[in-house]
């Protein structure tokens, strides 16, 4: 997950990453699976919030319910979910 300040916006992005450039064709099947979010948060409280819930709880992307402005998302594939590399 990565948080950063761009225009006066608290953008984001969340979900799967490679763990280095030479492994994407060996990682694809997780990332895929993990799904990705980007979007702004209306406050750091609300980032820290999501945070929690997506990497410590382990939700979902699409079963997280809070305030949030999403931009784009591929929902997290639950059936096919895997460890998280974030």
């Amino acid at each position: 997950m990565v948080i950063e300040e761009h225009g006066g916006e608290l953008r984001y992005y969340a979900g799967g990453w490679r763990s280095h450039e030479s492994r994407i064709h060996l990682e694809q099947d997780r990332i895929w699976a993990e799904g990705h979010e980007l979007g702004v948060f209306a406050s750091p409280r609300e980032a820290v919030r999501f945070a929690e819930r997506f990497l410590v709880r382990g939700q979902a992307l699409q079963e997280i319910d809070m305030p949030r402005l999403v931009r784009h998302r591929q929902d997290t594939d639950r059936s096919r979910r895997t460890s998280r590399c974030t």
